[in-house]
């Protein structure tokens, strides 16, 4: 902040946006501060729109920025935004090779906040096809490990356990360890399915001691594969702990979606259990109004309330 400050001073204004994108990546993608993260995507939406910028080189990120704040505070809420800024960063402006694959990450990920699995499936692809153009391996084990969550929907098992080893050779050679990590935890879970139990156990046990060992116990994917592990195991309890523990983890940044999301998992978890959903259920619905469309979870939720525990997208 400091150098943008110096930048502005010196009427510099491409080093301006330089330094905006970069503040607006360390709060969303290190601090996971989404409050200064969407506090901050607000100022630099008028900004970047403004003559100064036309020819800077990183105008595009400065939009990219803006996309990921969005994103992650509040996707449904924000989603028709994201989508027309998603279009203009694709095809008004230049863009460099890392924002021209994420671009498409982000789309998936709202897709599939939206439910739209068909839409988010079309986005990952694109995102895998764009990194593969270039050969961004890191950015290719990404998109290997979104697509393996969309075919585990989908039931193909399988085809996700082969994507996922090819996502963890991707991780490993470019030291990305927290999704080596993640990928893991989605090997476990697709052995279990797959009743390879005793290489699943394997799978999870590495998983949670490497993650540990990080301090990064963030992401709505790596619980999702454990909880859903421990609850075909039948270990109910620990698939509780562990909603509880990512719940600990997301309160306090202003991610209320993700927060909502959590809880909403729980709640159906504890449905299908046999287990009083009524506390969780209020919570959710206190946290889901910070939305700004609340509701897209209070739809859900009463559902929860009605006896329908499934995994619902919509």
């Amino acid at each position: 902040r400091e150098a943008r400050d110096l930048a502005e001073q010196l009427r510099e204004p491409c080093w301006m946006l330089y330094y905006d994108s970069w503040i607006g990546e360390c709060l969303n993608l290190y601090l996971e501060d989404f409050t200064q993260g969407i506090d901050h995507a607000m100022k630099t939406i008028i900004e970047i729109r403004k003559p100064q910028y036309e020819l800077c080189a990183m105008l595009c990120r400065g939009y990219r920025i803006v996309i990921e704040s969005y994103i992650y505070s509040d996707p449904v809420g924000y989603a028709d935004k994201v989508l027309e800024l998603i279009d203009y960063a694709d095809t008004k402006i230049p863009i460099d090779y890392d924002t021209y694959g994420i671009l498409k990450k982000r789309q998936s990920e709202l897709y599939f906040a939206l439910g739209e699995l068909d839409l988010a499936i079309e986005s990952a692809t694109a995102y895998l096809e764009r990194s593969s153009q270039r050969m961004v391996t890191f950015h290719m084990a990404y998109a290997y490990e979104m697509l393996v969550h969309y075919a585990y929907l989908q039931g193909e098992f399988e085809p996700a356990l082969e994507m996922i080893r090819a996502s963890e050779v991707m991780a490993r050679r470019n030291e990305r360890r927290s999704l080596v990590a993640i990928t893991q935890a989605w090997q476990a879970l697709l052995l279990v399915l797959l009743d390879h139990k005793d290489e699943a156990h394997s799978y999870y046990q590495l998983a949670t001691v490497n993650m540990s060992r990080l301090g990064m116990e963030t992401g709505l994917t790596y619980y999702d594969a454990l909880c859903i592990y421990n609850e075909r195991i039948g270990n109910i309890d620990l698939a509780l702990q562990l909603r509880d523990k990512q719940y600990q983890n997301a309160t306090g940044r202003g991610g209320y979606y993700l927060e909502t999301e959590i809880l909403l998992k729980k709640a159906r978890l504890q449905g299908r259990r046999w287990l009083d959903t009524s506390a969780t259920i209020a919570q959710a619905k206190q946290v889901a109004g910070h939305l700004l469309k609340p509701e897209h979870f209070l739809t859900k939720l009463e559902r929860v309330e009605e006896g329908d525990f499934d995994e619902h997208l919509k």
